[in-house]
Parts: structure tokens; C-alpha cells; sequence
């Protein structure tokens, strides 16, 4: 099996990404950030929720610009300056600005990809930790070396603000796609503490991309038009806590969204679920509850132990090349002969035939496969997503982690995508032909954990 060493990373094969300051916990979260300067080149998005640029753990976010040539084998981002990339400064003391961070699209459809930021501890509108999530336009002329989200002003980007107190609001953010099939990006941001329909039944706002927003909104107030909000079924399922992300599983040509409640009781507590939501062109309440999903609008994906947390992690791409974008879900929890170990499971994406309820356990190659992790406390698939054609063979691939494997320092791996699977595959027994494994630099690096 082909492994990557982190600590091996020389410039040419790769290069690391340095945090300023000690506490600053740069890199809890990272995503593309598409092209966001227009250059032509794909940018990387970096936040440091532990940053204290404005107040005490405000937080930073940092972006990257993608260039041709070497980064070097090391890159500080304190010496951002401009030209290279940026930092976002977060509003207030305690804001930890910068938790969640993605790329949000086109969502203004200009031509410039944009960026979302997630502050789930702000207090907005809604009092204290009810949260609050950016967006930042990109744009070709220079922004300098510091943007401050505090001075957003509707054309250069806006701010959501969480409604309630505890909401935490922007706990995860992520691009959606054309949900709507207006021909313009949209973008999610979850909400899992808020109490809607249920206590801490948690919400999912889908917002749609359009020519203009204000400086600042309610996130409680789409109304249907121009987005609208998803609730849990049950107390505590707090639906949003796991990362959300879409693709189009059904072929249709419209954006779905998956959605994670990890903490979800659908067959014994913390079993966990997962949501898959059809896009659709058709007009939406501004407000429903996922009950409604019966197979032909989307379905659930469901463990079947209790203290699985299904829908940890979630991501979608073509993973067979049927044309089809397919679903991960981890399961980091699963215990299947060794507690923690953690299990990912793939379903293939199809035009229609969906059941209400997809059962992970069913799963027979066919319809889909498991990919099972190494040793106890491995947590494999604590995180997971699609990695797009890593090996050049048309297939997408899969990356996924295990942050607590190899003592703590963490591994990822890379599955590679395939015509054909089985129902299984065990991370223990991964050949070169299957994937490869990358490796943390040094124990407590708990590599790809988030």
C-alpha cells in the first residue's frame, strides 16, 4: 500500500500550512475555497477559531490563493500579505469566528466563487451563542492583507445572525449547489442546538444564492422564496451537529443536500441518521420538519446500534461512474468487534427506488459498501468526504479519517473509486490498488480528525 508521510511533505510532493500563535488551532477547519480571486487558480480556506486578532478567541480565518510554482515546505500564514491571500478578523471577544469555513459557491453570481465563515458562540440578534455565519464576495481586486467581518456591508458580504439564545447558529457551513435550479449557487448552515419543533431538535437553513442581500438578516426569517429552514423529528437530535454537504444522487440535474444528526434516536440513543433532501424547482415552506422525506423527495440513512453516531461526517460524489453522485456517511462510533473502531458507509446514487429508510447494514456491493476501520479507537470516518480523482482513473475517490489511529497522531486514507465493489472493505487489508494511507506527523497531530 502506497503511504504518504506528512512529516515527509518537501515542497515539490506538498507543503505545509503554519498557524501564528500557540492556541490558535488553525486548521480545525479547511476547505476549498474555489477560485476566489478569479485567477484561475483554486484557493484553500483555513480557519482558527482560537485566534484572538480582535478580542480574546474572536477568531481568524485565513485564505490562500492556489498559484503555479512551489509554496515551499512550509507556508506561515502570517505572512499573508494581500497578493498571496488573507485574513478574515471575527467581530467580538469569544465569537471563535472561523469554526466552520467553506467554500459557499457563486452564490451573488458574479463569476467569483465566495466564502462562508461560521461564529457559532456570537451573539447576534438572538443573545448570547445564538451564533451567526459570513459570507465574503469574491472579487479580482485585492482585498489587502485583513478583512474584518464587522465592516461586511451587503456588497462586499453580509451577515446571518442566529434568532435564539444557544442556537449556534453556523456550527457548520457548506456549499449546497443549485438546490433551487435557479441557476445560482446556495449555500447551509446548521443551527444544531435550536429548539423549533422540538427541544433541541436542532435546524438546517438552506439559503439561495441571488443579485443582492443585505448587510445583515435573520437566518429565522427565509420565508420559502428565498431559502427556508429544515427541523429534526425528536428532542435532542440536534440535526445540523454533523457536517452537511450535497451532491446529485438522483440524477436529475438539481443539487441535493445530506445532513447529519449524529445524536439522532431512530433505533436505540446516539444510533444516529442521516438526511438525503431532493432538490426540487417546485415552491417550499419556509419551514418544515425532515418527516416528510418518503423515498420519492429524499430518504433517511439509519445505524442500527445504539452510540453509533451515524452522519458524523457526510459528502457525496461519484464513486462508481454510473453518473450518479453517491453518498458517505460515517459511522466513527461503530463498533463492529472493536469498540470504536468506526466504519463509512458508501450508498450508490440512482434515478429513483429509494425506500424511506436505507439501512447501512444492508448494504451488498450493489447498492452500496462499508468500509470497516482497523483497531479500537480508531474512530475511522470521524471524518469523511469525496476527494475528487486523486489517482487520474475517472473514478472519484473518497478520503476519510481516523484522527485517534497510530497513537494519536491520525491517518487518513484515500479510497479509490471503482466500477465495482464488494460489500465490505477493511482498512486493515488496503492494497494499492484500492487507496492509499496518510500518515500524521507526530502523536497528539490527531491527523484529518476534523
Amino acid at each position: 500500500m502506497f503511504t504518504i508521510d506528512l512529516a515527509n511533505l518537501d515542497g515539490a510532493s506538498g507543503f505545509s500550512i503554519q498557524g501564528i500563535d500557540a492556541q490558535d488551532l488553525s486548521g480545525f477547519s479547511v476547505a476549498g475555497a474555489g477560485d476566489f480571486n478569479g485567477d484561475g487558480f483554486e484557493d484553500l480556506i483555513i480557519g482558527a477559531y482560537g485566534g484572538d486578532a480582535t478580542a480574546s478567541l474572536s477568531g481568524e480565518t485565513y485564505v490562500v490563493f492556489g498559484k503555479s510554482g512551489s509554496f515551499g515546505q512550509f507556508f506561515n500564514v502570517g505572512s499573508l500579505d494581500g497578493t498571496d491571500g488573507f485574513r478574515i478578523d471575527g467581530v467580538a471577544a469569544s465569537d471563535l469566528s472561523g469554526r466552520s469555513v467553506s467554500s459557499a459557491g457563486d452564490i451573488n453570481n458574479d463569476g467569483f466563487d465566495d466564502l462562508l465563515i461560521g461564529a457559532s458562540s456570537a451573539a447576534g440578534i438572538g443573545g448570547a451563542n445564538s451564533g451567526e455565519s459570513y459570507v465574503v464576495f469574491g472579487q479580482a481586486a485585492s482585498l489587502g492583507p485583513i478583512v474584518q467581518l464587522a465592516g461586511l456591508d451587503g456588497a462586499d458580504g453580509f451577515t446571518l445572525e442566529g434568532a435564539a439564545t444557544g442556537d449556534q447558529t453556523g456550527t457548520t457551513v457548506n456549499e449546497a449547489g443549485d438546490f433551487n435550479g435557479d441557476g445560482i449557487d446556495d449555500f447551509l448552515v446548521t443551527a444544531p442546538n435550536a429548539n423549533r419543533t422540538a427541544t433541541t431538535d436542532g435546524a438546517v437553513f438552506v439559503v439561495f444564492g441571488g443579485a443582492a442581500f443585505a448587510a445583515t438578516a435573520n437566518i429565522d426569517q427565509l420565508d420559502g422564496t428565498d431559502g427556508f429552514r429544515l427541523t429534526g423529528l425528536d428532542n435532542f437530535e440536534s440535526i445540523g451537529s454533523g457536517a452537511p454537504s450535497f451532491g446529485d444522487v438522483n440524477g436529475d440535474g438539481l443539487a441535493d443536500i445530506i445532513i447529519g444528526a449524529p445524536q439522532a434516536d431512530v433505533v436505540g440513543g446516539d444510533s444516529g441518521a442521516a438526511y438525503v433532501v431532493f432538490g426540487t424547482t417546485s415552491p417550499l415552506a419556509a419551514s418544515q420538519s425532515v418527516s416528510f422525506l418518503d423515498g420519492a423527495d429524499g430518504f433517511r440513512v439509519t445505524g442500527t446500534i445504539s452510540g453509533d453516531n451515524l452522519g458524523r461526517a457526510t459528502g457525496a460524489g461519484d464513486i462508481n461512474g454510473d453518473g450518479f453522485d453517491d453518498i458517505i456517511v460515517s459511522v466513527p462510533n461503530r463498533e463492529d468487534g472493536l469498540t470504536d473502531q468506526g466504519v463509512t458507509a458508501v450508498i450508490f446514487g440512482k434515478a429513483n427506488g429509494f425506500s424511506a429508510d436505507q439501512n447501512i447494514n444492508a448494504l451488498n456491493g450493489a447498492d452500496g459498501f462499508r468500509i470497516n476501520g482497523v483497531s479500537a479507537g480508531d474512530l475511522s470516518g470521524f471524518a469523511a468526504t469525496a476527494a475528487g480523482d486523486v489517482n487520474a482513473d475517472g473514478f472519484e475517490d473518497i478520503l476519510l479519517a481516523s484522527g485517534q489511529a497510530n497513537g494519536g497522531a491520525g491517518e487518513g486514507y484515500i479510497i479509490f473509486g471503482s466500477a465495482t465493489f464488494g460489500a465490505e472493505i477493511e482498512l486493515s487489508a488496503l492494497d494499492a490498488t484500492q487507496g492509499s494511507i496518510i500518515t500524521g506527523g507526530q502523536v497528539g497531530d490527531q491527523v484529518a480528525r476534523y
